[in-house]
């Protein structure tokens, strides 16, 4: 997938922020390869940096990549957090980024559990449906990097599910935790 959008980011159509998580190998293995993709910028336990990093592209326009692992769990999954509000797209399988206000493509699920995730977006609105194959996902991204009337419209599907409520799960819990809930 990697190799398939490098043109696009030579060319400055996309950025990619690819996120290992905390896997420091698959990390390794990637810098190994995207090295050579110009404005690369290498995020490998730098939280601050990369909170800087995500500043700098908010009143600008995102370049290259950023290859982002943090051996800190709690950081590496934030990352995907700070660079959400400059992102159009998440590609990402169907976990709990299922829910995330975002416009989403979906690559194979894992675990059998993350179907419902995927199915859930597409229902929804704001994702597409789950990708098994490689082809078929680089012909959806292609389809989406050309197409410009298909993010909008996941746009806007989010600010309507926004205004239903739908993305303030997290804000419940919290009222519910504290015993000031309403509902």
């Amino acid at each position: 997938m990697i190799e398939h959008l490098t043109p696009y980011v030579e060319r400055g159509e996309a950025a990619l922020f690819i996120n290992t998580g905390d896997h420091a190998g698959v990390y390794e293995r990637l810098k190994a390869k995207i090295g050579a993709i110009g404005g690369t910028r290498f995020f490998q336990n730098d939280f601050d940096g990369l909170k800087r990093y995500a500043e700098e592209i908010r009143s600008g326009e995102a370049r290259g990549v950023a290859l982002i692992c943090d051996d800190d769990i709690f950081a590496a999954v934030y990352a995907t957090n700070l660079l959400m509000p400059v992102s159009d797209l998440l590609v990402t399988k169907p976990s709990e980024l299922a829910y995330y206000p975002i416009p989403k493509l979906f690559m194979k699920h894992i675990g059998g559990h993350e179907v419902y995730g995927a199915i859930h977006g597409r229902e929804f609105g704001d994702a597409t449906g789950e990708y098994a194959d490689l082809p078929d996902l680089r012909r959806a991204l292609d389809r989406l990097l050309s197409d410009r009337e298909i993010l909008p419209h996941f746009c806007d599907r989010i600010c309507e599910l926004k205004e239903q409520g739908y993305y303030d799960g997290g804000y419940r819990c919290v009222r519910l935790a504290a015993g000031t809930a309403t509902e």
